[in-house]
């Protein structure tokens, strides 16, 4: 049998197919070649014929339904009245009332059957490829943004989200972290670790985590992690000690915001850190210096030295953010 030219729609018909049928015979006895051509191609009986012949055999209604029923990938046309009277499986069901963006439909349809909303169901993807999906994902692959709602509501798994918010946080990926908060993604997934990242980068992300709802303990610990050289200076006029306080720290357990002991972390590669120093290892170094809680000590020594090694306008950029956080810990008397 020729390969499938059409899929059924999401309700098919019966009477609707019976009308192509129709069309099909009445263009054939008018002699119309794209007619002539799907009966050639789907009619078994004048399989491999020119269109001449095809034009002057007898096409009955019978055969038209016949090369109807194998268009749309059916063996004859029995088994597909069959499959379009037949009630379709809840999951199809489902997966049509997603894709169309009804959440009236959607919310019945659950209230009925709660285990649909993560049975999975066939989808094709962009790529042509065969694939099995939860409604919940189906829903954000298909950008339905009011179908995603319903079902998050109806009490969805969102793990993978969770877990992409997780992965988009930690790659300092704005753009994907905002519209995974937008589809109502739980902020707190990617609070801890979008700050184990370095840079400034990593401002825009925790401040969009806490704009829509995250968790945070407010103090000069997330001053720096904001990026908010302005409240940090604030706290140290009031109150010169925290310069001094221990902090946790998710990259090193506990350290302070300012270190006076006479040693500095150094990056391998640098004055003052032994050559035999690779890969990610820290080495300490007798010059003293005071530095920043330990991820802006990292971020110091990434931007002031390779940042202005490769003389690029970011490394600049981070540098005077950096050097701007020093001038308000190291300020007088601290």
């Amino acid at each position: 049998m020729s390969t499938p030219t059409r899929s059924l729609p999401a309700s098919p018909n019966l009477e609707h197919l019976r009308k192509q049928a129709k069309d099909l015979q009445r263009d054939h006895q008018n002699g119309r070649a794209e007619a002539l051509g799907r009966i050639r191609d789907f009619l078994p009986k004048l399989s491999g014929a020119g269109l001449a012949e095809v034009a002057s055999a007898v096409v009955s209604r019978t055969d038209a339904q016949l090369v109807i029923a194998r268009e749309y990938g059916f063996a004859s046309w029995p088994l597909l009245a069959q499959a379009v009277e037949a009630p379709p499986p809840p999951t199809q069901s489902l997966k049509s009332v997603i894709e169309q963006g009804d959440v009236t439909a959607i919310t019945e349809m659950l209230q009925q059957n709660p285990h649909l909303r993560d049975q999975e169901f066939g989808w094709t993807d962009h790529k042509g490829r065969q694939r099995r999906i939860t409604p919940i994902r189906f829903a954000h692959a298909r950008d339905q943004l009011a179908s995603f709602s319903a079902l998050r509501d109806a009490g969805a798994d969102m793990r993978q989200f969770n877990l992409a918010l997780w992965n988009n946080a930690y790659n300092l990926n704005l753009p994907q972290v905002k519209r995974l908060l937008t589809l109502g993604v739980d902020p707190n997934r990617g609070m801890a670790v979008s700050q184990t990242r370095l840079g400034p980068r990593r401002y825009d992300v925790v401040n969009a985590l806490i704009d829509a709802g995250a968790e945070f303990e407010d103090g000069p610990r997330m001053d720096i992690h904001r990026g908010r050289l302005d409240a940090l200076e604030r706290r140290l006029q009031k109150d010169p000690s925290l310069g001094h306080q221990l902090f946790e720290d998710s990259l090193a357990g506990q350290e302070p915001m300012v270190h006076l002991s006479g040693r500095c972390t150094q990056r391998p590669g640098f004055s003052g850190a032994p050559a035999t120093a690779r890969g990610k290892h820290r080495q300490a170094c007798t010059r003293p210096r005071r530095w920043l809680w330990r991820p802006d000590t990292d971020l110091l020594h990434h931007w002031a030295c390779d940042g202005l090694e490769s003389r690029s306008s970011r490394g600049y950029a981070g540098l005077r953010n950096v050097l701007g956080f020093l001038r308000v810990l190291v300020g007088e008397g601290r």
